[in-house]
């Protein structure tokens, strides 16, 4: 990891000082690129380091103190506009980071395994190459806007998915936790039962706090932009749908069992037709929609909705076939 991240800070130097694009705006964002990237590659290591509870605990509070200094970076967008934007996005990660290494439950020395450096390529590359189906994936609705509509548009539809946000952060705070937990509870007992009654009643809990969350939200979302943002008036129904595509989008949390289990088919099931979903139905949404921005909210949820029922649907038939198998 050390190394990949010193050959991406040689290219991403290289290219700031020779690359012909004259453009500032582009230069500066590919440096926050550059360090952004670094550092989610550490950070995905120190988060994996957090299983037990009382590494949970600390967790916990390293999440309530990262999303203060997100809320309180959002002044550098407001008075810096796009630097402040990429400046913001360079200090978040930054000090979450500091904050994992400070209190990081296992702290050892560096040390060199081929062996290890072999089985991690063998688990981790085929992760990673679906992660970017769903990263590239996740990106289709901005472009499908530009293309559909214009940068106001785009503008307005960003601001909106400040409420799918919330949902995705908070989703994957606990997904940081139970992802481990679970991978190490499986390993350990083999037993595809335990896995599944975990899966169910983690789904069942997520939606329960995020429907009271939207719910919440919805109603309370008119008044607050009206008041505090009053420029972002036409985001209040796209934040609205929005809310409800982030509730089944961070329900899916379970989904990661088929990651613990190392059911390779079925993920690449799960993440390519999730991924076509995403990318259908918000081109259909900015296509077909007089109102671009709406329509392409609305693909999100549907997109979303469908994806939470595949998943869950995927994770019980796999649990049970092993444990029939197993029988």
């Amino acid at each position: 990891m050390i190394i990949f991240s010193i050959l991406f800070i040689i290219l991403g130097c290289l290219y700031f000082l020779f690359y012909p694009e004259q453009n500032p705006k582009i230069r500066y964002g590919v440096v926050a690129i550059v360090f952004v990237s670094i550092l989610t590659y550490y950070q995905s290591y120190l988060m994996s380091t957090f299983r037990s509870k009382n590494s949970f605990e600390t967790l916990s509070f390293i999440q309530i103190a990262d999303s203060i200094v997100n809320i309180l970076t959002i002044i550098l967008v407001i008075y810096f506009s796009y630097y402040g934007m990429i400046l913001k996005s360079v200090i978040v990660i930054f000090i979450y980071v500091i904050l994992l290494h400070i209190y990081r439950p296992i702290k050892v020395d560096l040390i060199w395994d081929y062996k290890s450096l072999s089985k991690l390529l063998k688990v981790g590359l085929p992760i990673f190459g679906l992660a970017m189906i769903e990263s590239f994936s996740s990106t289709m609705d901005k472009l499908w806007l530009i293309k559909f509509s214009n940068a106001k548009d785009l503008g307005l539809y960003s601001f909106g998915l400040y409420g799918y946000t919330v949902f995705l952060l908070f989703s994957s705070s606990i997904a940081s936790y139970v992802y481990p937990k679970m991978s190490y509870s499986f390993g350990k007992q083999g037993d595809v039962r335990m896995l599944w009654e975990f899966v169910k009643k983690i789904t069942i809990i997520m939606l329960g706090i995020q429907i009271a969350i939207a719910i919440i939200g919805f109603l309370s979302i008119p008044t607050l932009i009206s008041c505090f943002f009053p420029n972002y008036i036409q985001s209040t129904s796209v934040m609205q749908i929005l809310l409800f595509a982030g509730i089944f989008k961070g329900s899916v949390v379970g989904v990661n069992a088929l990651w613990s289990m190392k059911k390779w088919r079925f993920m690449i099931l799960y993440q390519s037709i999730s991924g076509f979903l995403l990318i259908c139905f918000t081109l259909i949404g900015a296509y077909c929609f007089l109102n671009k921005i709406e329509g392409v909210a609305y693909g999100i949820l549907i997109a979303n909705i469908l994806s939470f029922l595949l998943g869950i649907t995927l994770v019980f038939t796999t649990t049970k076939t092993n444990y029939e198998s197993n029988r």
